[in-house]
Formats: C-alpha cells, structure tokens, sequence
C-alpha cells in the first residue's frame, strides 16, 4: 500500500479547527463519518461550536469537495476491522483502523493506511 501525502487535508485541517484533536483523531472522525463531532475538545466547547459546524461543513463540502461515502466495523458487534471511504477533491480515499471493545477505537496508525481508491461497480450473487 502506498502512502497518500496527507497535507492535502492540510487546509482541511485549519478550516474545521482540529489542531487540539491530533492528526489521528482528525482522520478517524473524517473517514469515521462522525464530522459533527471534530472541534469538539470539551462539553463547553461543545455548545459553543455547534452552532457553526453546518456552516464549516457546507464550506469543506463546497471548497474542497468532501463527502463521507460509506464506513463499516467498530462498535458493539461491529467488528473489529473497520474502514471508512470519504470524497475529497474529486478523489476517493480510504483508511482502515481497529475497534475492541474494551479499549475502544485504536487509531495510532491510521494515517499510515490511508489510500487512494477508485469506484468499481462489482456484480454479486447471494443465495437466501
């Protein structure tokens, strides 16, 4: 797997106001699909950013084309490999992380596995 340059989520990164969550923490609430939450530090902070996350997020989906397209795994029963693939800049990426259910998401090294993927439509056959 080849390496994506991340800092083209650089500018990304500033408009939403992430520094205080970390590079990792970013990229999981990015591909994760959880966007609403990313800013958020504490339950003040909470309240007060709230009110300009659907502005900040019209912004990122017009200037830098962002869209979440499909997340899986993690949670309760969800699995303990999870991925999510997100739309950004008319390119489609994909990065991968851990969920265990007594410590939570592992997201350490989720910036080594982000990836440039293509759509490809695939036929399936399922016998119910």
């Amino acid at each position: 797997m080849s390496k994506v340059d991340t800092s083209v989520f650089k500018d990304l990164m500033l408009l939403l106001n992430t520094s205080e969550l970390g590079e990792s923490q970013f990229f999981y609430e990015l591909f994760g699909g959880d966007y609403d939450e990313l800013g958020y530090v504490s339950s003040e902070d909470y309240k007060i950013s709230r009110n300009n996350q659907d502005a900040l997020f019209a912004t990122a989906k017009e200037d830098f084309g962002y869209e979440h397209i499909e997340s899986d795994g993690g949670g309760e029963g969800g699995g303990e490999y999870c991925y999510g693939i997100i739309k950004f800049q008319d390119k489609y990426y994909q990065a991968e992380w851990s969920y265990y259910s007594y410590q939570g998401c592992e997201t350490d090294y989720i910036v080594d596995t982000i990836k440039e993927v293509v759509p490809k439509e695939v036929t399936k056959t399922a016998y119910v």
